[in-house]
């Protein structure tokens, strides 16, 4: 079984959705308690994801910011390169191939 996200790399991956989504942040009005169940959930749902596949998670979320943020399995999903449901495209590094 893989281990959980540190600590540091979820909250610096809820930076980065603050800057992307803004307002729509998932989590923007949370209390620091609800935060923190949060913060356990996401470094639990990407347990054993590593930096570049955050990175590609992330460029996912850039060409998408006009939606809602992901919940932690789609954000996996797209970490991981798998298909984009609407698009029909491998998502590789952030870029579609299809």
């Amino acid at each position: 079984m893989n281990e959980p996200l540190p600590r540091e790399w979820v909250e610096k991956l809820f930076r980065r959705f603050g800057e992307i989504y803004g307002e729509r942040a998932p989590y923007a009005r949370m209390s620091a308690f609800e935060l923190r169940l949060v913060y356990t959930v996401w470094a639990n749902a990407l347990a054993g994801l590593g930096a570049g596949e955050i990175r590609r998670g992330l460029g996912v979320c850039e060409m998408h910011r006009h939606e809602d943020a992901p919940h932690p399995v789609k954000f996996w999903h797209w970490a991981k390169g798998f298909m984009h449901p609407r698009k029909k495209a491998l998502m590789v590094g952030g870029m579609q191939r299809y």
